[in-house]
């Protein structure tokens, strides 16, 4: 059995989540991500799901849709863009959510009737949004929500309409199935099998690439829908269990303080893991890499901190006096963690580090590379530094970006 300490292990996930060694030369690789979370943040130049690209590809941030339309389906819950193949069984979990949604006090013709009225719209228009309707409003969402924005959630949890894009306000579109997936067309909302936690147990290992039992199962139950009823989480703990040799999942002690912790890993990964464990130290020349807040390496934030001893929050949605940081991305550099870093796109020409905390003794020369190439894939002019941040900083990180060739 293999046994690896914890830097291996960061130098494996940075690796397995392209993170580490150099940055691809184009987007093709992000398919083996799995998935991709969608933020609708867009105060760093880019938007979540953009800046993942930016943090592993020399790609400016504008060419994701185009990078991710060929393999990606974006997927209406969880709010992610999400591997073709897995798409069917997501829809399925969205099968059993329809009918929680209701519209006021409406029976199910009133509901039909409503939900026949947008499919009309649809179908006669084409991609349409929410704000496309006027309808009365009922309790929903923050407040309240539109009758036909209501008839939109059950009519994609029914497989009727999928999202067909966004609009340049980041709303959705939705048009019918028939027309855009007619592979996902009407999903049976069927009980949850064995099976098919197995197979959401290897997509879910797949996104992590080394989890702990307990992280596996809450991430397959995020997966599946922790909204349906036979998808509890003792009931996909044992069914995980059960499935680990038949999905490929391969226990592995990570020792963490001296301590060894139970993690999985696939088969597959297990030469890049040894790889980690026994090769040479990460080049000098390593780039930095700018995390967005709601990358991947995040998607299990217990192993970020055991793994990089750094606790990380998202604080966009606290109260500014509860927040250190809005729109906080981690610094990787060497697969270690490297500090962490706001930034403002400044009336789209300015890349401002707003705020800016450094772990240990970092070079402020891959700081500054870090930053230029980011502010030039983002289509920034300048790098520009708040008073606050410290002058020697300050001073090593402004001036002039580059233009990135596309």
């Amino acid at each position: 059995m293999i046994r690896i300490e914890a830097e291996a292990a960061r130098r494996f996930v940075c690796e397995r989540l392209g993170l580490a060694g150099p940055h691809w030369r184009d987007a093709a690789p992000l398919e083996r991500l799995g998935m991709v979370q969608i933020d609708t943040i867009r105060i760093a130049g880019g938007r979540n799901h953009e800046l993942a690209l930016a943090a592993r590809a020399d790609v400016p941030v504008r060419a994701f849709d185009d990078a991710v339309a060929r393999t990606f389906v974006e997927q209406h819950y969880p709010v992610h863009f999400v591997r073709r193949a897995w798409t069917p069984a997501f829809m399925r979990g969205m099968a059993h959510r329809a009918a929680r949604f209701r519209i006021g006090d409406l029976d199910e013709a009133g509901h039909g009737a409503v939900e026949a009225r947008v499919l009309a719209r649809i179908a006669e228009h084409g991609p349409t949004k929410s704000s496309d309707f006027e309808s009365a409003r009922v309790p929903g969402g923050f407040d309240t929500l539109k009758a036909t924005t209501v008839a939109l959630e059950r009519l994609y949890g029914a497989g009727r309409i999928q999202v067909a894009g966004r609009t340049r306000a980041f709303e959705r579109l939705f048009d019918l199935t028939e027309r855009l997936h007619p592979e996902l067309a009407s999903p049976e909302p069927a009980p949850l099998s064995d099976v098919e936690i197995a197979e959401q147990a290897r997509a879910a290992l797949e996104v992590l690439r080394l989890a702990t039992p307990d992280a596996l199962v809450a991430r397959v139950q995020h997966h599946v829908g922790p909204w349906r009823a036979d998808a509890r989480r003792e009931r996909i703990r044992a069914a995980v269990a059960a499935a680990r040799e038949a999905i490929g999942a391969v226990p592995i002690p990570v020792v963490i303080d001296g301590e060894p912790v139970e993690h999985l890993v696939l088969a597959e990964d297990l030469d890049a893991l040894r790889a980690a464990s026994e090769g040479d130290a990460p080049a000098r020349d390593e780039p930095m890499r700018i995390v967005p807040p709601l990358d991947n390496l995040l998607f299990d934030r217990a192993r970020f901190e055991r793994l990089f001893g750094r606790r990380f929050l998202f604080e966009a949605y606290k109260p500014r006096r509860e927040r250190a940081f809005y729109f906080a991305m981690p610094l990787i550099h060497r697969a270690r963690f490297a500090g962490i870093v706001d930034l403002r796109l400044v009336e789209g020409r300015k890349l401002l580090v707003d705020r800016l905390e450094l772990a240990g003794d970092e070079s402020l020369d891959d700081l500054r590379a870090a930053l230029h190439r980011l502010a030039g894939l983002v289509g920034a002019e300048r790098v520009g530094a708040h008073p606050r941040i410290p002058a020697p900083v300050r001073k090593a990180v402004i001036g002039r970006v580059a233009p990135v060739v596309d």
